[in-house]
């Protein structure tokens, strides 16, 4: 595996400006993660992104539990449109033999996924 892609759909508009509500959430509550904010992205689909090199820390600060090892190698993506279509692109930095895309790597991506699906996508008392 090179890369993965799910995606979500907020049903909502999101605020996707510096100082919005990603930014915000991302910096308050992932600050710890150390994601690299892009605001606001002008092409077809307006969209800002937050990048992680190696979604270790992102795994531990949203599961609240250490993360495998074999994520440091693993990068994530994160783009959110202005009109709430979410995208995670998750891929394996330097896949080869050394290290496969594998059952505990899938279920390790499964649970950051439905974590920020979680974060983004479902709203308490919606």
């Amino acid at each position: 595996m090179q890369m993965i892609v799910f995606e979500c759909r907020t049903g909502t508009y999101v605020d996707i400006d510096g100082g919005g509500f990603v930014h915000d959430y991302i910096h308050k509550h992932l600050a710890a993660s150390r994601p690299v904010f892009t605001p606001v992205i002008e092409e077809i689909n307006v969209h800002a992104l937050v990048a992680w090199t190696g979604v270790d820390r992102l795994y531990t600060a949203l599961l609240h539990a250490p993360a495998p090892a074999f994520l440091v190698d693993l990068d994530l993506t994160l783009s959110v449109t202005r009109l709430g279509t979410v995208l995670l692109r998750f891929c394996l930095r330097a896949p080869g033999p050394a290290r496969e895309y594998d059952g505990a790597m899938e279920a390790a991506t499964l649970a950051v996924a439905d974590a920020l699906h979680r974060v983004f996508c479902v709203f308490p008392g919606a």
